[in-house]
């Protein structure tokens, strides 16, 4: 099943009329991946990639500025995840639910 907010999208050529007159035609998004979802069916290790992750948190600082804690707790989650998914100790994973569209 398909969150109803990943609708109207691009394929809906009526949703977006602006964009079929600058001659984009409709097209379908095959795969939706959703994070926090309580049925989680895909991890992706992001152990190598976790400091750019922090960085890009860190750019959204009203949102961060106040949690001295964000890389400790961040990592932690990812660390579980990892371990639930059989990698092994340190390294770091995101969940999530893949959903195809069709």
């Amino acid at each position: 099943m398909v969150p109803s907010n990943s609708f109207p999208d691009a394929r809906n050529p009526v949703a977006f009329t602006d964009l079929k007159e600058a001659g984009f035609e409709p097209w379908r998004v095959r795969e939706i991946w959703m994070t926090g979802s309580p049925q989680p069916n895909h991890f992706v290790d992001i152990t190598e990639t976790f400091p750019k992750k922090i960085a890009a948190l860190h750019a959204h600082e009203s949102q961060t500025a106040h949690n001295k804690e964000l890389e400790k707790m961040v990592r932690e989650w990812g660390e579980r995840n990892a371990q639930a998914h059989g990698l092994s100790e340190g390294r770091v994973a995101e969940i999530f639910q893949v959903m195809n569209t069709d």
